[in-house]
Formats: structure tokens, C-alpha cells, sequence
């Protein structure tokens, strides 16, 4: 319909974007915050830098999505050709 704008949502949790920064970033302020923090958390003992670095680099490229289930995630693979779920538990990515 003309004249209705769409509404833009934050990838993490869902609520409505206003602010241009946001928006570009497809965070809200808090929930940008929040990935930048958690890129930079040491990952556990058993993962190499390079997977640590891959981690970073998925959160940051925004290849990481909520999937409205608690906890979960969609992840995107390397190759941008399949997608893995992912979760503080489990995780089937290769």
C-alpha cells in the first residue's frame, strides 16, 4: 500500500528500530551492546582462535539470528549456502 513504511526489527530480540544507527546496524543500542560484549568473551577451553575469530566475525556480519525459539539461533555457513542451528547447549554446525 502506498505510504505505509515497513517496520524494521531488531535481528536479536524483536522490537521496532527507529533510529537510523539502528536500523544500519539492525540492532537496537542495548542488544548491539550486548553482541559487541559477547564477541569479545574468550570462547571455552577446546575451541582454536580461528574458530573463536569465525564466531566473532558471524555475530558481527549479522549472520546470526533469533529463530523465536528461547535460546535459539539460525547461523549462517561460511559458504552462505546452508544455515545451522545453534544454542548455548548444542550447536550442529560443522
Amino acid at each position: 500500500m502506498a505510504g505505509q513504511t515497513s517496520q524494521v526489527r531488531c535481528l536479536r530480540c524483536g522490537r521496532s528500530l527507529s533510529a537510523p544507527a539502528s536500523i544500519m546496524a539492525g540492532y537496537g543500542r542495548t542488544c548491539r551492546r550486548l553482541i559487541v560484549a559477547a564477541a569479545k568473551v574468550v570462547g571455552p577451553a577446546g575451541f582454536t582462535a580461528a574458530q573463536r575469530d569465525k564466531a566473532a566475525e558471524l555475530i558481527g556480519d549479522k549472520g546470526i539470528v533469533p529463530t523465536g525459539m528461547a535460546r535459539v539461533w539460525r547461523s549462517v555457513a561460511s559458504s552462505g549456502t546452508a544455515f545451522y542451528l545453534t544454542a548455548p547447549e548444542a550447536c550442529n554446525l560443522p
